[in-house]
């Protein structure tokens, strides 16, 4: 995701995407909330993020770096659901 979505666009979030699906964050960097990605990250956590529980797994200060140089992961959250139905596993977790 790379923009900050509305009630109504989480709502249509949750009746379109799979049950699994894997939401990527752009521009996330941990300790710095003014930044979209935190705040869009906090927004689906708060919205998304309970009815669909799962983990968020957030880019590490030092990314991975490819053989060529390109940098994986260094500003993007990416959340992954849980496998089993809502009720059993909880909230939304860091």
């Amino acid at each position: 995701m790379d923009w900050t979505p509305d009630d109504a666009t989480v709502a249509l979030m949750l009746r379109t995407f799979a049950p699994n699906a894997i939401l990527a964050v752009h521009d996330y960097a941990a300790g710095r909330d003014e930044l979209k990605g935190n705040l869009i990250v906090k927004l689906l956590g708060d919205t998304y993020c309970q009815e669909r529980p799962g983990a968020w797994t957030f880019p590490s200060s030092s990314p991975a770096v490819m053989a060529d140089g390109t940098r994986i992961n260094g500003a993007t959250a990416f959340f992954v659901p849980d496998a089993e139905p809502k009720g059993l596993s909880g909230q939304c977790r860091a």
